[in-house]
């Protein structure tokens, strides 16, 4: 949508990165709601992933450990490939 084009445009980029800026987080699935799950990572912080876009069946289940690949999109990061443990 508009805010997908947006935030790869020069002037607006600033306002869409998120404060991570990392294009990878892991952690231990703490939670499970369809193809999102809230994770805790080694720093204590809580992330909601999103594995919808992954092609194939992802998987989660609390107390596994995941490392996602992927893109933040305001405080969500969606997983393009992801591992579990």
């Amino acid at each position: 949508g508009a805010n997908t084009r947006m935030k790869k445009m020069e002037p607006f980029r600033s306002l869409y990165e998120h404060k991570n800026h990392k294009p990878f987080v892991f952690g231990k699935v703490v939670r499970v709601r369809g193809p999102r799950a809230l994770i805790l990572t080694p720093y204590n912080t809580k992330v909601i992933i999103d594995v919808s876009e992954i092609p194939q069946p992802v998987p989660l289940q609390t107390g596994t450990v995941v490392r996602a690949i992927g893109e933040w999109e305001d405080d969500i990061f969606y997983s393009q490939h992801i591992l579990v443990r």
